[in-house]
């Protein structure tokens, strides 16, 4: 069984022979070659595609199967384990290949899938008391989310409801609103307001928009006021119908604010038709306010923009530049190499042959009529980010929150996809291409 790599049958040998921790040792080094395989496919690394995740990552189910069946005796020696691997990691700069990562990363996606209580015991000491470097500590927090031991939720509901140190009580709020924890969501709004310390209440806020309790809106709305939060805030209010945060960007940008995100993505990508002649006024001035009122423009999507596009690209500015190139390529699919010269040139032309493809008025991203399907085929990306910012904007443009996991294992999202998909489908006459909506229902 081991010759073939088969770990149920390395499991089951171990069950017979009355030692379920025997073979602990096989299941980590397999656990952890499969951890960086899959690891070396999600970053898409020629010849390798995100597809071929999947063999290490069915592999890793097996491990984390037999690990599960193995009794406290098995969870005890892989807690020890972890441990010992955790206080190594500590203070030390660690790269994502290195040994000690993947084995703690292979213990940890092993450790989270064991349903007893003192499993439950030592990951959320690590997650909650333990500081470790950034990757392994991201790695700890997605295998938490995805954990199916019910004692976890337990944990992470009473750091929420007994706020104590602020970095354990934001790792808690952040994963009960990735697990989307219905039952966490009066203990967030408590969390709100001047009493928390701001990473706090970000990400209660945060959570709380992953959620979806619209009940929560009233808590939300007060911390527009505070800038270092006001984006953070506008997309919670926008996944939970509410347009009020696009409103309050809006004036920021008319006003020339400086907030902690950019005002202008936020009012581009959901404020629809009705912000064009903002974006296009403030896109003609200089400064920050200007590039991101750019960058605006490309979320917006209506051709009406190209011009004024066009026009930055004539600025002595790089960022500006950079930016009116980026916003360019969003809108209708074609790249110029920014680096090269005579960019204007080159855009002006390639507009002159093709700009009759695009009609004024309608949306367009990536050339493309905006549709919900649309932004169901952007779940399948090789960047996280465009993943987590389509689903985002998938959410918010049709009101429906069925899951996508941008993060998670390659069958979990084929799976996710396919079931937007089919929502897509069932729904496509209320969605005529080139809108714009907001929480399913029209805008502009």
């Amino acid at each position: 069984f081991r010759a073939a790599g088969l770990a149920a049958g390395v499991a089951a040998v171990d069950a017979a022979s009355g030692d379920a921790a025997a073979s602990l040792e096989w299941h980590l080094s397999s656990a952890a070659e499969h951890a960086r395989a899959r690891y070396e496919a999600r970053r898409c690394r020629p010849p390798l595609t995100r597809a071929d995740a999947d063999r290490p990552e069915r592999r890793l189910v097996a491990h984390r199967g037999a690990i599960s069946q193995g009794g406290e005796a098995t969870a005890a020696a892989l807690s020890r384990e972890l441990l010992r691997l955790a206080r190594g990691l500590e203070g030390a700069q660690a790269r994502a290949l290195d040994p000690t990562v993947t084995r703690f990363v292979a213990a940890a996606d092993l450790l989270v899938y064991h349903r007893s209580y003192d499993a439950a015991r030592l990951l959320l000491e690590l997650l909650l008391e333990q500081r470790m470097p950034e990757l392994p500590a991201r790695a700890l927090r997605a295998g938490v989310t995805r954990s199916p031991n019910a004692a976890l939720v337990d944990g992470l509901l009473r750091a929420v409801e007994q706020p104590g140190e602020a970095r354990a009580t934001a790792t808690a709020a952040e994963i009960l609103g990735w697990r989307r924890e219905p039952a966490a969501v009066g203990p967030l709004r408590a969390l709100l307001g001047g009493a928390q310390s701001r990473p706090v209440r970000r990400a209660a806020i945060i959570a709380l928009g992953r959620i979806g309790d619209r009940a929560a809106v009233p808590e939300l709305l007060p911390e527009l006021d505070d800038p270092a939060l006001a984006e953070d805030v506008a997309v919670a209010l926008l996944l939970l119908g509410d347009r009020r945060g696009v409103d309050f960007f809006g004036q920021a940008l008319a006003a020339g604010e400086t907030l902690s995100g950019p005002p202008g993505e936020i009012v581009g990508r959901y404020g629809g038709p009705a912000y064009l002649l903002l974006l296009m006024t403030a896109a003609a001035e200089e400064g920050e306010r200007a590039v991101a009122a750019i960058q605006g423009l490309g979320y917006l999507g209506d051709p009406r923009a190209v011009e004024r596009l066009l026009s930055a690209l004539k600025s002595r500015d790089p960022q500006r530049i950079q930016v009116a190139s980026g916003a360019l390529e969003l809108l209708t699919g074609h790249r110029e190499n920014p680096e090269e010269p005579g960019l204007h040139t080159r855009w002006v032309r390639w507009w002159e042959r093709r700009g009759q493809d695009f009609c004024d008025g309608s949306r367009y991203r990536h050339g493309q009529l905006v549709s919900p399907a649309l932004l169901v085929e952007q779940l399948a990306d090789d960047d996280p980010i465009v993943r987590r910012g389509a689903y985002d904007e998938l959410v918010i443009t049709t009101g429906e929150q069925l899951p996508f996991d941008a993060d998670g294992p390659w069958r979990l999202q084929l799976a996710h996809r396919e079931a937007w998909r089919r929502w897509c489908r069932e729904n496509e006459e209320r969605f005529s291409p080139g809108g714009w909506w907001f929480d399913g229902a029209p805008i502009g």
